[in-house]
């Protein structure tokens, strides 16, 4: 049986993984629009495996599932940066469908 202490160090350690991880996940994330970065707020990055959870400066990362009838596997999940810009362009033209009562325009 290990000790409290002994705990508490490899959770420390564990944490400090996890937190080095999801930047790295996360450092290359560009907006599927326009390319520009979309990047996590400070301190308020989720797990790496919960990205669509975190707090993002200027847009958001979502995860989309595929489905039965598209070309990528049944099951098949990415994470998708979206800027703002881009989100208020779609909506704007009618490319998106908003989801909730909330107005984006």
């Amino acid at each position: 049986m290990i000790t409290e202490e002994q705990y508490q160090k490899a959770k420390s350690l564990v944490d400090q993984y996890e937190e080095q991880r999801s930047k790295e996940l996360v450092e290359n994330l560009r907006c599927i629009g326009c390319k520009k970065p979309v990047e996590p707020m400070d301190g308020l990055l989720a797990a790496p495996t919960e990205l669509e959870r975190s707090a993002w400066d200027g847009g958001t990362v979502a995860l989309v599932r595929f489905g039965y009838g598209s070309r990528l596997h049944d099951g098949d999940a990415y994470y998708v940066a979206l800027c703002d810009g881009c989100m208020l362009a779609a909506a704007g033209q009618g490319i998106i469908i908003q989801s909730s009562s909330t107005t984006l325009l």
